[in-house]
């Protein structure tokens, strides 16, 4: 994955979905602190009062993993990209799945 600065200059977060999804997954500290590898990953956006929001929909394994029988999460986060560069997840839900 590229750096954050990387990513930023790379791509513009207000056209590039898959730009988008990196740069949150790297600077929200629920992406870098308790999800793994994602996937069934979706984006919608939406411009709302002249500000472009996201919803992220994925599911994400746990990381580092607490027990065995549950080892992923239902992820729904939403935000807004403020500029070009940056994105900011405001609210995100987690859904615990378990196979017990």
């Amino acid at each position: 994955m590229l750096p954050v600065s990387s990513i930023a200059l790379a791509s513009n977060l207000r056209v590039d979905n898959t730009a988008l999804i990196q740069h949150i997954k790297a600077t929200d500290f629920v992406f870098r602190s308790l999800l793994g590898t994602c996937r069934n990953e979706s984006l919608q956006r939406s411009v709302s009062h002249g500000l472009s929001h996201f919803v992220y929909k994925g599911t994400c394994a746990i990381n580092p993993r607490p027990e065995e029988d549950c080892q992923s999460y239902n992820v729904v986060a939403s935000g807004t990209v403020d500029t070009s560069t940056s994105a900011t997840v405001r609210n995100i839900q987690l859904k615990l799945l378990c196979s017990a």
